[in-house]
């Protein structure tokens, strides 16, 4: 048998190709999270050979990550719809149908790569999955993120980002708030977030103590105020 398997159903960039006799056989070194097209043919003889079969796609599955820190800036991100392998960006609930987007445009003197929770009407909700990780429940673990908090106008208190940490790339009744990070930057999340002064980039972190496979959840919430911006994601032990 012949096997190839490439990165789209035209096998115009074909990631592996092999002859074997075998009626198995394992691809190793696929990337995770991605999808990935696989046909065979049968060879009979020499000059002799199938036409091709039908394609099948398999979207390869995505290992938690173990070896920390775990890092995401961004940085050479293009604009539009964030899409990433392991990770999931999906409408939630409410009008709209925008996601969690890449914005270069510089915002608050950040020049770099961003992600940003599009404006759209009260009650919008945005989710964006990081991908899993391994905890070891005897270790300590610190999440960091940086947001953009541009305004103080009262009515957008509730606009901005919730953290989660959950058994998967969702959210249900056994997943844990980690705060509220509001878009208004004279919003606390007592013991949590502190109010700020200004308008600017501030850095917060929380202390975790997860175990086993876990998923670290961000749910954007709108109020038809402006973008939600946010940057360097980070996990350390």
């Amino acid at each position: 048998y012949k096997l190839q398997v490439a990165d789209n159903e035209y096998f115009n960039s074909i990631m592996d190709s092999v002859i074997t006799a075998d009626s198995v056989y394992v691809f190793t070194n696929l990337p995770q999270g991605a999808n990935i097209y696989v046909r065979a043919k049968k060879i009979c003889s020499a000059g002799c050979e199938s036409a091709w079969s039908e394609y099948q796609m398999v979207q390869m599955p995505c290992e938690p990550f173990t070896a920390y820190p775990w890092f995401e800036n961004f940085n050479g991100l293009s604009s539009g719809t964030f899409e990433q392998s392991c990770w999931v960006n999906k409408h939630l609930a409410g009008n709209g149908y925008k996601r969690f987007e890449g914005y270069t445009t510089t915002i608050g003197g950040n020049a770099s790569g961003k992600l940003g929770h599009p404006t759209m009407t009260t009650g919008t909700q945005t989710l964006l999955a990081l991908p899993q990780m391994a905890f070891d429940s005897t270790k300590v673990y610190r999440f960091t993120i940086s947001v953009y908090r541009a305004v103080s106008t009262a009515s957008y208190a509730e606009e901005g980002i919730r953290l989660f940490i959950s058994d998967g790339a969702f959210l249900n009744s056994k997943s844990e708030e980690i705060a509220f990070i509001s878009r208004n930057y004279t919003v606390a999340d007592p013991g949590k977030v502190s109010a700020e002064s200004a308008a600017g980039w501030y850095t917060y972190s929380f202390m975790l103590r997860p175990s086993g496979n876990k998923t670290i959840v961000l749910r954007g919430e709108a109020k038809n105020g402006g973008i939600c911006y946010i940057d360097d994601l980070k996990m350390e032990e």
